[in-house]
């Protein structure tokens, strides 16, 4: 059977630049390889590089998005410092300036029906009710649980999201804990799967299309928002919540990410390819002062590995 080519967008605020120049530099070096692409997954701000890329967006358009928006996007005034008490009773950044900004990008009335090819971004739903067997008995419960945003056709009813405006999605999936509100009842997919890769692959195996491809048919290509040295040093830490609030969002967000690749690694093998550029120094996901530096890592860096796969293992066959 042929090919079935995913490629995965890791969470990551204003790092996502990264993914988006680094997407342009592999158009440059493999010409047509995004035109044979059969799903896009992007969780947070990789979940708006996905919409973006599904609505016929280019990398560069994308990088434009960063550089233009970003500034505006996490720009906390001394107004609402005080409102929030510093962000201790509120979100420092508000939905408003990015719900404007994802209308252009995405348009207001675009929904995930009309994006192509398959896209997937993962959020998680704060109140939500849902059918549970515990193996005795079925019952609706409600609960909190991620939620999976796709266009796939061939999953009717209530397992598609097709008639979902691909803004709202956007939003659903950006609003990161301690930095936006809530939309909705939606909260960031970073909490459950800030890479995105597997939820990709799960959902590939998942469509009831004529082409359905099997496990041995999926290549995946898998851009991460960069790594930077992490440690809480020192061992034994007693800690209680005020100890941990500072990094806890930070654990969250960047734990499922190892997992994520070790299992794509271990199910895909050489068709399974991560690359994810070495920070020199922490990026937080809101300082879009850090922007054009970003620009200019993932521009230096070396993608000689990467464009030799995406050569073997995407395009050819």
């Amino acid at each position: 059977m042929a090919k079935y080519r995913i490629l995965a967008l890791d969470g990551g605020g204003v790092r996502g630049v990264l993914t988006a120049v680094l997407m342009d530099r592999i158009d440059k070096a493999c010409p047509g390889w995004r035109g044979s692409v059969d799903l896009i997954a992007g969780t947070s701000t990789g979940g708006l590089l996905a919409l973006g890329l599904g609505r016929g967006a280019a990398p560069s358009d994308l990088v434009g998005f960063y550089t233009g928006a970003g500034p505006g996007i996490f720009k906390d005034t001394l107004l609402d410092r005080i409102k929030d008490v510093g962000g201790l009773v509120g979100a420092p950044f508000k939905s408003e300036t990015l719900e404007g900004v994802l209308k252009k990008l995405l348009g207001k009335t675009t929904r995930l029906r009309d994006l192509h090819p398959l896209i997937v971004v993962p959020a998680f739903d704060l109140d939500d009710t849902y059918r549970f067997d515990d193996g005795v008995k079925s019952r609706r419960i409600n609960t909190w649980k991620p939620k999976i945003f796709h266009n796939d056709a061939s999953l009717g009813g209530e397992n598609n999201d097709g008639a979902e405006l691909a803004y709202k999605v956007g939003m659903r999936t950006s609003a990161a804990p301690t930095y936006f509100p809530t939309y909705g009842s939606f909260i960031d997919g970073g909490v459950f799967a800030n890479n995105p890769s597997m939820i990709a692959l799960a959902q590939a195996l998942a469509t009831r299309a004529e082409n359905k491809p099997r496990l041995e048919d999926l290549v995946l290509l898998n851009l991460g928002t960069g790594v930077h040295e992490t440690v809480i040093k020192g061992s034994n830490h007693d800690w209680g919540g005020a100890q941990w609030m500072p990094n806890i969002v930070d654990l969250v967000l960047d734990g499922s990410m190892g997992v994520a690749k070790f299992e794509c690694a271990q199910l895909l093998g050489e068709r399974y390819c991560r690359l994810s550029p070495y920070l020199e120094q922490r990026v937080p996901m809101d300082s879009p002062e850090l922007v054009p530096q970003l620009i200019r890592i993932a521009r230096r860096l070396d993608l000689s590995r990467t464009v030799e796969w995406v050569k073997k293992e995407w395009m050819e066959g």
